[in-house]
């Protein structure tokens, strides 16, 4: 877990700003319409060093490092306190599975982990905060029921099959917990297989229509940048003319796939566009 006021001291001792380190003072309401494009360029940047974060800090001077303060303050739906939430609202399978995935990225506390209890282990992993159930918490490890405990948030992704005519076949709708209704969703998508001569060859090979990988990870996105309080699904939309659409509530932060594209091309560290509040692609 990341002490953040070693980190701060650790960042104000920087000599300049980086690639994936910008401070900003924001001494008054910050344009928060302005932060995507920070957010953006910023995580492109350390995707492209190979690195783990980027760092975006408020409420510092850039030439002296100095500490200002800032008056800047959005409400962060995700840490969210459910006042009457417990943590028997939440699912024993889902709280499992995401101790299985936190101990395989936390390898190195593999023995530590084993001995917490589920609350301790929720509090380490930043779901819950000093015992409290968040949206977040409700949200990926909440069992069905308790979704109301999120309302006006809708926690439902719609799998929706259609034909070549755009005309619906098949639909299916998950709800939380998130964490496993992920591989439900997936498991929906029928992901095809075709086959194809490569070059040379008289031999087929076989490949998926989609990658998994890229399945999962589009799915991912759309529940991490959905805007909850927009009282939105997720739709998963998968003709069968090969196209598979994520849709979510909210925005994308790039605004189109052509600036993501032109900006990798580039290599450019201008930001790449404003943040947009209209429902988008992911």
């Amino acid at each position: 877990m990341i002490d953040i006021k070693a980190k701060l001291d650790h960042l104000r001792l920087q000599t300049s700003e980086t690639e994936v380190l910008e401070f900003k003072e924001a001494k008054n309401t910050y344009d928060f319409n302005k932060l995507g494009k920070y957010f953006s360029a910023l995580s492109n940047e350390a995707n492209l060093l190979g690195k783990e974060d980027a760092w975006l800090v408020f409420g510092i001077k850039d030439k002296d490092k100095s500490i200002v303060d800032t008056q800047s303050r959005a409400d962060d739906w995700s840490i969210g306190i459910c006042e009457q939430a417990t943590i028997s609202d939440l699912s024993e399978e889902a709280i499992s599975k995401s101790r299985e995935l936190y101990a395989v990225k936390n390898s190195d506390l593999l023995e530590e982990i084993e001995q917490w209890d589920d609350m301790t282990f929720l509090n380490k992993a930043k779901i819950c905060i000093k015992g409290r159930i968040t949206c977040t918490a409700i949200l990926l490890l909440g069992k069905p029921e308790s979704e109301s405990l999120i309302n006006p948030a809708v926690a439902k992704i719609s799998w929706i099959l259609k034909d070549r005519d755009n005309i619906e076949k098949d639909y299916a709708h998950f709800c939380c917990p998130f964490l496993l209704s992920i591989e439900k969703v997936h498991k929906k998508i029928r992901n095809l297989k075709y086959r194809y001569l490569p070059g040379g060859s008289l031999f087929p090979d076989e490949v998926d229509s989609y990658d998994p990988y890229i399945i999962r990870e589009a799915l991912n996105n759309c529940i991490a940048h959905q805007d909850y309080a927009l009282g939105g699904k997720i739709n998963v939309i998968e003709n069968e003319d090969s196209l598979l659409i994520f849709v979510n509530m909210g925005s994308f932060i790039p605004q189109t796939i052509e600036n993501v594209i032109n900006y990798i091309i580039s290599g450019s560290k201008k930001p790449m566009g404003q943040l947009v509040r209209k429902p988008s692609l992911s």
